[in-house]
């Protein structure tokens, strides 16, 4: 199953119930939602330094955390 058809299969439904909004854009996928005034963004693209891999960032008002997931 390609990365892609994954992702939308799977996260975009189980971020929905988290209130999360989906939008594809040019280089991943990005899930956005405001609770409280505070922004909180889930990006995850492909990763260009791995084969087969992804990097996720999540962001929260001022900071964030970024990973890196291989196959």
């Amino acid at each position: 199953m390609n990365t892609t058809k994954c992702i939308e299969d799977i996260l975009v439904d189980r971020f929905a119930q988290l209130g999360f909004n989906y939008e594809k854009s040019d280089t991943g996928w990005n899930f956005t939602r405001e609770i409280d005034g505070v922004e909180e963004l889930i990006e995850i693209e492909k990763n260009e330094c791995y084969k087969n891999a992804i990097s996720c960032e999540y962001r929260k008002g001022t900071s964030s955390r970024r990973w890196i997931h291989m196959q």
